[in-house]
This record gives structure tokens, C-alpha cells and sequence, in this order.
């Protein structure tokens, strides 16, 4: 059987095309577009419109913000498609997202401080968090990487989380999200 990095290529070519979408309808730096198209906001999710949470990681506020997601989402998938499969790699892509996307408004309940939250960086993190679970569960699997490795590209993915602007808590409820996500299908003998 030969492996693609098919899934990987498809999330991409989603999330440009919805950022196209954001241009054509009023601008991916205007909030009220991004409300309309699905941004994450706890009061619209509160009165029920729970789909925010998931249309959320499909928004992206600048080129900029895309391009960062969209070549770490092109490293980390074109790493673990191959050595996961592709319905893995979407399961901890979007359930890990998701997870991260909860915690954030979770967050933003607690602290009182509703804030329009976009973007796929919690999927990203998720990804990552399967790394770092096959890195402790199943090294065979990465023996290329190193711990040296795992803790600079930790760090550095880390490291932009606390930028004004960037939603934090999403990010490292990805990377828990992404490694339970990644413990639960192996327990289920879903991830080789």
C-alpha cells in the first residue's frame, strides 16, 4: 500500500480556501466577518451555537496568521501521515482542535474575558501532541527524533503562543488534546 500525505494536503487546501472565502466576504482582519463565518466567541456559543467550535479552526485573522499555521500543519502532517495513516491524522487533527477550542472557552468563561478566537494552531498543537505521544509510547515509530528535537520544537512552537493576540490556551489545549486523542485510538488499536 502506498501512503499519501493526502489528508494533509486536503486540510491546506480547506483552510486556504476558506481564508479565500473570508477575503471575498468582507476581509480575514474584520471581526464581524470572522463572526459571521464561525469565529469562536463564548457568548454566541453559549446561546447554542456550538458549531463556532469546530468552524473556528478554519479561520484565519491575516495571511500571515495562515501562512504560520499552514507550513507547520504542512511539516508536522507530512511527518505523521505517513507513519499514522491518514483517518489517524484527521481524528487528532480535529478532535484534538476541538479539544483546544473547549479549553479556550472554558478559559474565557472563567477569567470573564470573551475574546473572537480563530484559526488552526490548536490543530497543529494537536498534532503535535500525538508526536510527543509516540515519542514517550512508541519511539520506534520516530526514532529519527531526538529529545533534544522534541524540546526545541516544543519551545518553538510554544514560544509564539504568548504573543499579544494569540490564544494561548487553545494551543496548549490542542497539545493535551492532540496526545489524549492520540492515547485513546491507540488504546482502541486505532494508531499503529
Amino acid at each position: 500500500m502506498i501512503r499519501t500525505n493526502a489528508v494533509t494536503v486536503l486540510l491546506i487546501a480547506a483552510n486556504v480556501l476558506y481564508f479565500a472565502a473570508e477575503i471575498m466576504l468582507g476581509g480575514s482582519e474584520d471581526t464581524q466577518t470572522l463572526l459571521d463565518m464561525g469565529a469562536s466567541f463564548l457568548p454566541l456559543i453559549a446561546a447554542g451555537e456550538y458549531y463556532r467550535l469546530f468552524t473556528c479552526m478554519f479561520l484565519h485573522s491575516g495571511i500571515t496568521h495562515l501562512m504560520n499555521n499552514m507550513v507547520a500543519l504542512g511539516a508536522l502532517g507530512s511527518f505523521l501521515e505517513p507513519k499514522i495513516g491518514s483517518v489517524r491524522l484527521l481524528l487528532v487533527y480535529l478532535l484534538g482542535g476541538i479539544f483546544g477550542s473547549v479549553v479556550s472557552v472554558g478559559w474565557d468563561w472563567l477569567t470573564s474575558d470573551y475574546v473572537v478566537s480563530v484559526g488552526a494552531s490548536g490543530c497543529v498543537f494537536a498534532l503535535f501532541g500525538c508526536v510527543f505521544y509516540l515519542f514517550l509510547f512508541r519511539r520506534e515509530s520516530v526514532r529519527e527524533l531526538s529529545l533534544v528535537r522534541m524540546i526545541f520544537a516544543l519551545g518553538f512552537l510554544l514560544a509564539g503562543s504568548f504573543e499579544a493576540n494569540v490564544d494561548a490556551v487553545a494551543h496548549i489545549g490542542g497539545l493535551v488534546g492532540g496526545f489524549m486523542v492520540s492515547a485513546v485510538v491507540k488504546q482502541k488499536r486505532i494508531l499503529n
